[in-house]
């Protein structure tokens, strides 16, 4: 494989990020790695089930994540078991013409590999939310691609050169009206973190007049409570492989302001009302939403403190997400194009692309291919 990118389902966005990223680098053979399941196979569905457990729940775990979140540079030297063994599972592997990361430790352990191994192969790394904290940016990331200006001029402000940041092609989607009832649609990302009383999506339905669907992805618990005591009236959904088919149907999103959630309504033009976040990520999440005009505050404990938008403020909204979102076509690929052929120029003649030599005609082999690909494909 010319590409690794490696990921984590600590929430549904990194994972979503990867195959983002892989879809739009398909002509490159990308394989995508968890990298808690090449840490531990055996215990890496353990740790994800307490994690979205102490997410639902908010106990000691959580506690624990919150303060790692807000110390991260002290927390990091404490990771060094967890360190040796992602590099053990790296050596194991032929080595990649690139290497890819949708999760901010993970491009800090990627950037860390490089540095050890004395590596100069090319670290692309997709930053999934809208404000980044310091632990995305890495000495030896060569690449980054962000969803929005915002996120690109944030980046910036930390440092990164303007020219290693790119934004992926946005999709573009046929511009629809309002329905007369606006739909609604409601998710709690894939934990399935949404308002359990009944009263939060009765006042949700009166306050907007609209259709209501609800999403509420792994947590079946709330899902079997939620189809026991609202009306037929309510569409409950588990975890749903069609998110893209639910947000054509929206007209409205809300839920909590995970990156990839906010991004895939932004670029179909949908406003998106969020919750009050409780993960520091999803904070600085909504502050870009509310900033940059492109959503609204969600109190679940009291929906009629609401401020709704207007028809013209949503079309307004939509104005903003263009600008948001506008990109150079093509200006992804162009990235990767760059800083994989630069690396190819300079290192293709070293006998061992800094591994052994029978990984290095692998690669070698692939090189000519590779070149003519991605020349085709700009």
């Amino acid at each position: 494989m010319l590409f690794h990118i490696y990921t984590c389902s600590f929430g549904s966005g990194h994972r979503r990020g990867a195959e983002k990223l892989g879809t739009s680098l398909d002509a490159y053979q990308v394989k995508v790695f968890d990298f808690l399941e090449e840490l531990t196979p055996k215990w890496s569905n353990k740790i994800y089930e307490e994690y979205a457990k102490g997410m639902r729940t908010q106990g000691k775990a959580f506690n624990v994540y919150m303060w790692g979140d807000a110390h991260k540079k002290k927390v990091l030297p404490w990771l060094a078991p967890i360190k040796k063994l992602f590099f053990q599972s790296l050596d194991s592997k032929p080595l990649p013409l690139a290497y890819g990361a949708t999760y901010s430790f993970v491009a800090y352990l990627l950037s860390e590999y490089k540095k050890e191994r004395k590596l100069n192969t090319p670290l692309i790394t997709y930053v999934t939310d809208f404000t980044p904290h310091e632990v995305w940016v890495n000495e030896g990331t060569d690449l980054y691609v962000v969803n929005s200006n915002y996120t690109k001029k944030k980046l910036m402000e930390l440092g990164v050169d303007k020219d290693k940041i790119v934004l992926p092609d946005k999709k573009v989607f046929p511009d629809k009206k309002i329905h007369e009832r606006p739909h609604l649609l409601v998710t709690g990302g894939g934990l399935g973190l949404l308002p359990e009383d009944s009263d939060f999506y009765f006042d949700l339905q009166e306050r907007f007049q609209g259709e209501v669907r609800i999403i509420c992805g792994s947590n079946s618990y709330l899902k079997e409570v939620l189809e026991m005591i609202l009306p037929k009236e309510f569409q409950v959904y588990g975890f749903v492989d069609n998110m893209e088919e639910q947000l054509d149907w929206a007209d409205i999103c809300i839920g909590k302001a995970g990156g990839l959630t906010v991004y895939e309504a932004l670029e179909r033009g949908i406003p998106f009302g969020f919750f009050t976040p409780f993960l520091p990520q999803e904070e600085r999440n909504g502050e870009f939403l509310t900033e940059e005009g492109l959503g609204f505050h969600i109190d679940e404990d009291n929906m009629y403190a609401v401020e709704l938008p207007s028809v013209v403020k949503m079309e307004h909204m939509k104005v903003n997400m263009e600008n948001e979102l506008s990109t150079t076509p093509g200006e992804l690929v162009a990235g990767v194009e760059k800083v994989v052929l630069d690396y190819v120029d300079t290192y293709a003649n070293l006998d061992s692309w800094n591994r052994p030599i029978s990984v290095s005609k692998h690669l070698v082999q692939k090189v000519s291919a590779f070149r003519k690909g991605i020349r085709s494909h700009t």
